[in-house]
């Protein structure tokens, strides 16, 4: 065994020792410890490919505007903000409650016109909680956002993307407000989601295992909703195509205005009240109620198939196909102004 190896081996068994014999005088006094510990996840498993980033010491990292056309983002533990800004340059921005080392700081690449962010290194085993801010300018229009996170949320907020943005979160709530984009991904595991104010002329999917989804103005082509056990709030929709799926959770959209109306719950109530009247709606429940609102005077065609259940309600006659099926659910018919 070299010396020094031996001086360090000594120093902390001397350590050790005197930790002990401290706490032994405390117990003997009926003196206790308390540590504040910041918030920490395990790092583990962390196994990215690293070649050719850069660490971030300093806390943040400005980029031209002429070099970032999309943004990749992989985050563990606290938060992520892509926002954007009265500002001239990309700016990438990591703050945490303590002091980094340098193993737990950022690490970037920029290559091809993508932004790529790393959360910290492959060896730490541990860390603490982050911030990660990513301020875009408002001249900016991005190609795609892409972000990935594991024990942290993720907001997406003013952007204006050509293409997607997708957001995928463990444990983590997903939030998109005022950004329009070609098309809109979220994803999520224990974690609720939120759409506030954003023009999609694409598709927007929404897939939650264990978490809420509310969307407020919405602007798309298509909106497809499935989730496992989580409620689902939306009003002032305007899409081609709306799909509601979920396991157990209510289901409740106000002034929707849509041409094709699906929806689908297992345990819960289904409410739809329409802005304007749709080309169809097919509803379909196993233990729940189903509320219909359409505009004065839409007749309708009316397929109801129950188990047990009744019909509330005056139903107006007319080409409207509606489907109804449920197991074990009333099904109410209501007009408004």
């Amino acid at each position: 065994m070299k010396k020094g190896t031996k001086i360090a081996l000594l120093i902390g068994i001397l350590l050790l020792a005197f930790g002990l014999t401290v706490m032994q005088i405390a117990r003997h006094r009926g003196e206790g410890f308390s540590f504040s510990v910041p918030a920490v996840s395990s790092v583990g498993t962390l196994n990215y490919d690293q070649k050719g980033y850069t660490v971030c010491t300093d806390g943040e990292e400005s980029f031209s505007t002429n070099e970032v056309k999309e943004l990749k983002l992989d985050w563990l533990s606290g938060s992520v903000t892509v926002e954007r800004y009265d500002g001239k340059a990309v700016v990438v921005r990591e703050k945490a409650a303590v002091r980094l080392e340098e193993d737990e700081c950022l690490r970037w690449r920029l290559s091809g016109g993508t932004l790529s962010i790393l959360p910290c290194a492959n060896r730490v085993r541990t860390l603490p909680n982050k911030e990660l801010t990513v301020l875009v300018p408002q001249g900016l229009t991005l190609k795609g956002v892409d972000a990935d996170s594991t024990s942290a949320s993720v907001r997406v907020s003013g952007l204006s993307v050509r293409d997607a943005i997708r957001a995928d979160s463990i444990s983590g709530s997903l939030y998109a407000e005022d950004c329009v984009c070609g098309s809109l991904s979220l994803n999520s595991t224990s974690g609720s989601q939120h759409i506030l104010r954003a023009d999609v002329s694409g598709n927007v999917d929404a897939d939650s295992i264990s978490g809420s989804f509310t969307a407020e103005d919405l602007r798309c082509g298509e909106l497809d909703v499935d989730s496992t056990s989580g409620s689902h709030k939306i009003s002032a929709l305007s899409c081609g195509k709306l799909r509601l799926s979920s396991t157990s959770g209510s289901q409740r959209v106000s002034g929707l205005d849509c041409r094709e109306a699906d929806a689908s719950s297992t345990s819960g109530s289904v409410h739809l009240a329409f802005a304007a009247a749709p080309a169809s709606v097919d509803v379909e429940t196993t233990s729940g109620s189903v509320e219909l609102t359409f505009p004065k005077g839409t007749g309708i065609d009316l397929d109801y198939d129950r188990s047990t259940g009744s019909l509330h309600g005056d139903v107006i006659h007319g080409a409207l196909p509606v489907e109804v099926e449920t197991t074990s659910g009333s099904l109410t018919i209501r007009y408004q102004d």
